[in-house]
This record gives structure tokens, sequence and C-alpha cells, in this order.
């Protein structure tokens, strides 16, 4: 569901009085990012999401806009819009995506995760995977791919999507694969 969804589906909870009558439905004040940045509870540790722009769209849901940055351990998540739930600890996003945790980068199209199970897909992706070898990294793989599945800790899923290991424009070698874990 992307972002546009859920704002109909936050529209489609509003009573039919108040958009008949032009009212505008109630919601939490916007949160300043440099003043209050939102802080999720998980566990001992908080995600933190910060944005030009945050609102509170239901009791668990909110919206960040312009500019968001999503903060939790070693993952950093960036994107130009996002609306995300408390309690299922679920996000999703589009436009500009930029994903990194521990050696993997990615940029994307779009994108939905979870951070209670560390997984998601991200969508129209290319990034890379290093690996680290006596305290020197080193590329490890560069990818692009229709789909980015992230379905473990450090395991992931390529759809459609060509897998190389040359950071030449025209790469020496490179797979290619409908799937490919």
């Amino acid at each position: 569901m992307g972002v546009l969804a859920c704002l109909l589906l936050l529209l489609a909870d509003i009573p039919v009085s108040s958009q008949s009558q032009g009212k505008q439905p109630e919601s939490e004040p916007l949160v300043s990012s440099a003043a209050n940045p939102l802080a999720i509870q998980l566990g001992d540790e908080s995600i933190t999401v910060r944005a030009e722009r945050q609102t509170r769209t239901g009791e668990n849901e909110y919206l960040a806009q312009g500019n968001v940055e999503v903060s939790y351990r070693d993952l950093l998540l960036k994107a130009d819009e996002i609306c995300g739930n408390d309690r299922t600890r679920d996000i999703e996003g589009e436009g500009n995506i930029y994903f990194e945790q521990g050696l993997t980068r990615l940029k994307a199209s779009s994108f939905k995760f979870n951070f209670d199970s560390q997984t998601g897909v991200f969508y129209d992706v290319t990034g890379r995977t290093d690996l680290e070898l006596q305290s020197r990294t080193e590329t490890d793989i560069l990818f692009q791919a229709k789909e980015f599945r992230k379905v473990g800790v450090d395991e992931y899923r390529i759809v459609d999507g060509t897998v190389t290991a040359c950071e030449d424009p025209v790469p020496k070698w490179s797979f290619s694969a409908k799937s490919a874990d």
C-alpha cells in the first residue's frame, strides 16, 4: 500500500457529517523535526523519525513529509514521504529512498518495512553490499533489481535483477535472474 493509499484510508475514516459540512478532521498538531522528533518505542530502544512536517493521523498512525529521516540502531532510512504505524511498527514510503544498514546501502523509488522483523521490500533498486576483511572494507556485490527483499537480518532476495562485483560502467561480468537469494 503506497503513501497515497494510506491517505485515502485515513480520509475514509472521517465521519460523513464533517466531510459534508466542510469541517477539517481533528489531528494532532504538526511536529517540527528540529524541536521534537517522533520517537517510537521498540523494547528498550526507540525508532526516531525526523522530517520537515510530521502529523499524527490516527491513534497509532503518523505521516512524515519532506526530508524524512528514520534511524534505529545501525539502520538509516531516508525518503520524501513516509507513513507508519507505532503499534505494528510497519512503515512505508515513496520518493528518493535511501536505505543503509551495516555494509548494505541502496536507493529505491518506494519501500515497505517492519522494524520488529527487520524485513521489508524495496522497489526499483540500485545498491551495494560490502565485505569487511581485516579491518578493510571492499566491494562485495553491486545490484540492480525490480524488487530487493530483506528477508532476514543479513539475508536478501533480489527479484528481476542483476548482480555483479565489477564497478566498471559496463561490468566485465554480471548475473541476471528473475529471483536470487
